[in-house]
């Protein structure tokens, strides 16, 4: 076995977690091209907990969005401290603010938990695809806008293709071959460099 696999295996053991060299081998690939790691496979078989052991190994903060039915941009991107809310909104009742003064304050970032990925958003450094339904009712196309804009505006490398006749998920036989070229497009550039 190579030195560099063997150094990654037991940086992952001194982060408590026992790996293989398959699995040591493909994060120091993804580290030594600084390219991004896709892991996939059924529930149980530890994906979630290989990216926490890199995070820790790199002293990094780890970013996990799981999208499923039921979840929305506004639950998954902006998880906002209520508790912090109310009391702001009950200090402005007291001084008589009106709703317009206290609800731009109230949806700032100073709102925001801090496990909210919007708030990580300055740390993004890998290239990222983000393909968007224009009538999506669980990722609302203003909050990617958003992101998007916010990526753009720190320099970060962003494609973003939003596909006008789609909701949450692509329904559209033409549209899901365009978003599996587009993504297969997508990764040869990326991983390719």
């Amino acid at each position: 076995m190579r030195e560099e696999i063997r150094k990654i295996q037991d940086m992952m053991e001194a982060a408590e977690y026992v790996t293989d060299a398959p699995v040591a081998t493909s994060i120091h690939l993804a580290m030594r091209l600084r390219k991004p790691l896709l892991i996939e496979g059924p529930a149980g078989v530890g994906k979630t907990e290989v990216a926490k052991v890199m995070a820790r190994m790199l002293s990094t903060n780890l970013i996990r969005l799981q999208c499923y039915e039921g979840l929305d941009a506004s639950t998954a991107l902006y998880e906002w401290n209520y508790q912090k809310q109310l009391l702001r909104i009950q200090a402005d009742q007291a001084e008589r603010r009106s709703w317009e003064e206290v609800s731009s304050d109230i949806f700032s970032a100073d709102f925001l938990l801090e496990r909210s990925p919007i708030t990580y958003v300055d740390n993004v450094r890998a290239p990222l695809l983000v393909m968007q339904g224009a009538n999506d009712p669980r990722v609302v196309k203003p909050e990617s806008d958003q992101m998007v804009e916010r990526l753009r505006e720190l320099g970060r490398e962003v494609e973003y293709v939003v596909f006008e006749d789609e909701g949450h998920g692509f329904t559209k036989r033409s549209n899901q071959l365009r978003g599996f070229r587009l993504a297969a497009d997508w990764l040869e550039q990326h991983l390719s460099r």
